[in-house]
């Protein structure tokens, strides 16, 4: 079956953005403290999203891997992982979920290393036949 989209700029509309700083001792000097996993406060109902996510990355690297992300589906009190782990890189993202048809969250898990994160979600508001 053919899934028809229009991945435009336009059809995507921000829904989630956040920022964590660095962690800093007495002297100035950066604490490498993991970055929790987030669970975004947003409550989606379309299978297809948009995640920006950037870090500060050290001269001369290259990083490409930014991090995992879950689908999360709230069942009474209790949240529900449906641990499709789909990998995002840093930088832009854009993740085609099967359709469910229940509302979902997401969880994003960024690796340990990162010392702080941009992150921005956006939810796709055009075509999906």
């Amino acid at each position: 079956m053919t899934r028809n989209i229009e991945l435009l700029e336009t059809n995507f509309s921000l829904v989630y953005s956040n920022s964590i700083p660095s962690t800093y001792d007495g002297n100035g000097n950066i604490i490498y403290a993991p970055i929790q996993p987030l669970l975004m406060p947003i409550v989606f109902d379309k299978s297809i999203i948009s995640i920006d996510v950037n870090t500060n990355i050290p001269s001369g690297s290259q990083w490409v891997y930014a991090g995992t992300l879950n689908r999360i589906i709230p069942i009474g009190t209790t949240n529900h992982k449906l641990n499709e782990n789909k990998t995002l890189s840093v930088g832009g993202n854009i993740i085609i979920f099967e359709k469910l048809t229940i509302n979902y969250q997401i969880e994003i898990s960024v690796p340990k290393w990162f010392e702080n994160l941009d992150i921005s979600v956006y939810q796709y508001e055009g075509i999906d036949s």
